[in-house]
């Protein structure tokens, strides 16, 4: 990031009064302090956050005329925890990696693997971050905590590292001279804000990744964003506070709103707002943000004045957006590596750009674009207690089978029965689901085979979903087919009320088995994913689908299933495949199960809603009956 040098001569009578100084020390920022003023509770307040969409490509192209064989790529991805004010709410990977390392500083790399790539062939590796975005404050921190530093917290953050020569005897010597007499951990930071902010002078064209670090910059003076934080968390690390170096992008709204910031389809190019700042801890309170390379210039009479911009230390204004990406220095050279296996004549290169969008433009799992069920998989995914979770992969697997332990982990996520083990035979305590199948068997909402085993991972079919939603949310028939969902109980069901279902013996259940052969269609003999449950479902309103049971009702062995299967289809939760049949022996796929659950829980905050505003409007009325 570039620093802006500002020249205010219309100040000059008021910057002949200001001293010049070339050291602020402790006890002068000490002095400067309001003691009076109370500490609110608070440690923190967020400024008028906002959500944008930081996007990441990196493309490899080979330039030569031969294949390159066995490319092995490393890349950086966001680290996973960010800062308060560059909170992570999604990430979305295309492709998705290989493979995934962490490091003990919660840093990961993408690790990809090619086989071949071709003279001229080019790949794109993108990444999406959904981030909420704004300033801070910080009014807590008057009183600061004695409270000593956690082992892991000083292992990671009081010694030397890369570039940050803490224990050198310049770095240190430069630190006591800062801090003097002063002990208070605040006020030494404060002091070290300062004296860094006035011994360093920018340098745009001392870019030189290769020298980074705080010693160099003590040495030179001057240099960039890197030089100045890296110089700053030494010197805080000498006097024993604990300190780091965040990396990402400086967006000043304001500023950066036309060329050659926003490019012609309005993407924010971030190339340009590199940047890096500082962040040092206070113990008992958190960590506080602090950017030591701004500064104003002032130039009277051919002298130029500097003087501290405190908007930069402990607070980050609305004006500015940090961009937080990880916890080093940002460039490509670390954010981009890739080995080639083979030796020939072959060129590939790499490339990195990156850009902002505002809002949420990424979608929770890469197979969703553009899917029939799209819509209601991201409700489900996006409450503030998200129902729903991917593979793992980057994927939801839309027309993977939904599992018996998958269905019993996103209901318990909304039921919340007390957690619990369970005494299943086939299920093991290191299983996943291990908890939420203990806790839906305690409640009594699930049972298992009549042998003891729960079969965690075999797929739950169309029949069997059917019964256990009309059971655990306590579905009935409609009298007479309503215009409305009202109908839907609104209560929430105690666990402890519900059935023992899935899968609970059935008398047309053989041996307690269900049966895992797909049902196909007896007009055309066939069972597609174009016919299964809501790809029709935008044709028609739900209201409006005529009311008649499907023909496949009453197959034997699934018979105990067609007063729940008519339940949902009166309520209007399910069509079947759109041409009179609802499959029950058929898996049911999870793009199903998310149409299902999302129809049922909006249909039933909507009734909660309409409740509410009949009691609110009975109220009303009595009151003026009253008056």
């Amino acid at each position: 990031m570039r620093l802006k040098t500002w020249t205010l001569c219309f100040f000059a009578a008021i910057i002949l009064l200001l001293p010049i100084y070339t050291k602020v020390t402790a006890a002068e920022i000490s002095a400067a302090i309001d003691v009076a003023e109370e500490p609110e509770t608070a440690y923190y307040t967020l400024v008028d956050p906002e959500r944008y969409t930081l996007i990441s490509e990196a493309s490899l192209v080979n330039k030569g005329l031969e294949s390159a064989y066995n490319v092995s790529i490393r890349m950086a991805l966001m680290d996973n925890d960010t800062p308060l004010y560059s909170n992570r709410l999604r990430e979305q990977l295309i492709p998705w990696p290989d493979s995934i390392s962490t490091d003990e500083y919660g840093r990961r790399v993408a690790h990809y693997h090619i086989d071949e790539l071709a003279p001229g062939q080019k790949l794109l590796f993108t990444q999406k971050y959904v981030l909420e975005c704004g300033g801070i404050k910080y009014p807590g921190i008057g009183a600061v905590s004695q409270a000593g530093y956690e082992e892991q917290m000083a292992a990671q953050y009081l010694l030397p590292s890369t570039g940050i020569e803490s224990d050198n005897e310049e770095i240190i010597t430069f630190a006591r001279e800062v801090a003097g007499n002063e002990r208070d951990a605040y006020a030494m930071a404060k002091a070290a804000f300062a004296a860094v902010n006035k011994y360093m002078t920018y340098a745009p064209e001392d870019t030189e990744p290769i020298t980074w670090g705080a010693l160099r910059a003590l040495h030179r003076a001057q240099g960039v964003c890197e030089d100045f934080s890296k110089l700053y968390v030494a010197v805080l690390r000498a006097l024993g506070i604990a300190a780091r170096q965040q990396s990402g992008y400086l967006y000043l709204p304001m500023e950066h709103d036309e060329p050659p910031y926003v490019d012609e389809v309005g993407r924010l190019n971030l190339n340009l707002l590199r940047h890096a700042w500082a962040e040092f801890y206070l113990p008992g309170k958190g960590w506080i943000t602090a950017d030591p390379t701004f500064i104003y210039s002032f130039e009277v009479g051919g002298v130029i004045t500097k003087y501290i911009d405190w908007d930069y230390f402990a607070q980050i204004t609305k004006e500015r957006r940090y961009i937080f990406f990880r916890e080093e220095s940002l460039n490509e050279d670390s954010t981009l590596k890739f080995n080639i296996g083979s030796r020939n004549n072959h060129r590939v290169e790499g490339s990195i750009n990156c850009y902002l969008l505002p809002g949420s433009q990424a979608a929770y799992f890469n197979d969703l674009e553009g899917h029939w069920a799209e819509e209601a998989i991201m409700r489900l995914a996006e409450r503030d207690e998200p129902l729903l979770q991917g593979l793992g992969n980057g994927m939801f697997g839309v027309n993977e089978p939904m599992t018996r332990a998958q269905l019993v982990t996103c209901l318990q996520r909304l039921m919340k029965s007390p957690p619990a083990g369970t005494k299943f035979t086939d299920l093991s305590t290191s299983h996943w689901a291990y908890r939420d199948i203990g806790s839906a068997q305690q409640a009594g909402w699930i049972s298992g085979y009549p042998d003891g085993t729960f079969r965690a991972d075999n797929p739950v079919s169309r029949a069997e979903l059917a019964q256990l939603l009309v059971s655990v949310f306590e579905l009935a028939e409609p009298e007479s087919d309503p215009d409305s969902m009202e109908e839907i109980s609104g209560e929430e069901t105690p666990a402890g009320d519900f059935e023992d279902i899935l899968v609970e013996e059935s008398p047309d259940m053989e041996d307690g088995e269900l049966t895992g052969e797909e049902t196909t269609d007896p007009e055309d003999g066939e069972n597609s994913d174009e016919e299964s449950e809501g790809i029709d479902e935008d044709a028609l309103p739900l209201a409006a689908l005529p009311r008649q049971v499907f023909s496949d009702l009453g197959q034997p062995g699934y018979t105990w299933a067609d007063k729940p299967i008519t339940i949902l289809f009166k309520l209007g939760f399910t069509q079947g495949n759109g041409q009179g049949y609802y499959q029950p022996e058929r898996p049911v796929t999870r793009a199903e199960f998310a149409t299902f659950l999302d129809r049922i829980i909006s249909a039933q905050e909507q009734a909660r809603e309409k409740a509410q505003e009949r009691i609110e409007g009975d109220d009303g009325q009595q009151h003026k009956k009253d008056y």
